[in-house]
């Protein structure tokens, strides 16, 4: 494993070998974008950067027993820190301190790596703050997040900000290949995470999750309340693939704004069917679905949710 294998990062992955070619390595790093593009693969090579025996340059040579450590997951000096549940919760924090101020068993460098870091509640982060600002000796933090606004701005002064940014489709078209899968949908649908293009891959019932979008579509447009309610019901009890036919309507109406804005046939999505939009309509559709994406993700009711949302939507479509 080496940095050559985080595709379509250059920016992100020059300022670490920058750091570890120079020896200038900050205390603390938030790698921070959207989940599946990298930012994990990047932390595990930077902790094998820095405790790396046999290194070429910057590169790790992957194969010493500190590089197969971190890499398994059993290197006693490089620790990560995941959600118990919905949160990080302020015990992980006090418990990763205690191990924090311990010499290093074999590593050059301690390094604690905390996952889904946005999702610190406000106690964690605040015990982890205090050990940000007067951090040990050759103790080497990063956060991983996707939603870097989450965390407090004391946190994040504190920390050397990386962006890793949404992949190009053809650079997921290269991973899906790499990995002998084959992207039979639209790609833009994965927006820019090569880990959603591979769950959207393996849910076998893709063409009938497009079936689907089509036919909220036309019940929407029908105005049929009773239909409507029925789409509710059955969304919620299918949450696997709730999120990515919320998803794909995102992207139908995406679709229909970049059409009326540079008169541009080349869609990402063209088997739906098509109707003719305002623009005006088209950004409240995609105002309403993001709202409605944001309620889901902060626990609401998702039958209300769901409702008030396909009325929305039905009210836009009936715009003549």
């Amino acid at each position: 494993m080496g940095f050559c294998e985080i595709k379509g990062q250059e920016k992100a992955v020059e300022q670490l070998k920058t750091g570890l070619r120079t020896g200038r390595i900050a205390h603390s790093y938030i790698f921070y974008g959207p989940g599946g593009v990298g930012k994990n693969k990047a932390a595990v090579i930077f902790a094998q950067g820095l405790n790396c025996t046999k290194k070429k340059d910057v590169e790790p040579c992957g194969e010493c027993p500190s590089c197969h450590k971190i890499t398994s997951g059993n290197h006693p000096d490089v620790t990560k820190i995941v959600p118990e549940g919905a949160s990080i919760k302020i015990t992980q924090i006090r418990s990763m301190q205690e191990k924090a101020f311990y010499k290093s068993y074999e590593g050059m460098y301690k390094v604690i790596i905390i996952d889904d870091a946005d999702k610190l509640t406000i106690e964690a982060a605040n015990s982890l703050l205090k050990i940000l600002e007067d951090p040990p000796e050759r103790t080497l933090f990063i956060l991983l997040a996707e939603e870097m606004s989450k965390l407090p701005v004391t946190v994040i002064s504190r920390c050397q900000s990386i962006l890793f940014g949404p992949l190009d489709v053809d650079i997921i078209h290269t991973i899906l290949e790499e990995q002998g899968i084959e992207g039979n949908f639209p790609l833009g649908l994965a927006q820019g995470s090569a880990r959603k293009a591979i769950q959207i891959q393996k849910n076998t019932g893709t063409q009938k999750i497009f079936a689907d979008v089509e036919m909220i579509l036309q019940d929407l447009r029908r105005g049929n309340y009773k239909k409507i309610l029925n789409w509710a019901e059955l969304l919620e009890k299918n949450r696997d693939q709730l999120e990515i036919i919320l998803e794909i309507m995102s992207l139908y109406y995406r679709d229909r704004i970049i059409s009326l804005l540079v008169d541009d046939s080349h869609v990402l999505l063209d088997t739906l069917p098509l109707k003719d939009y305002r623009i005006e309509e088209c950004y409240d559709a995609l105002e309403k679905l993001d709202n409605a994406f944001q309620r889901l993700r902060n626990n609401a009711n998702t039958r209300l949710v769901l409702e008030v949302l396909l009325i929305d939507l039905k009210n836009i479509e009936q715009i003549s």
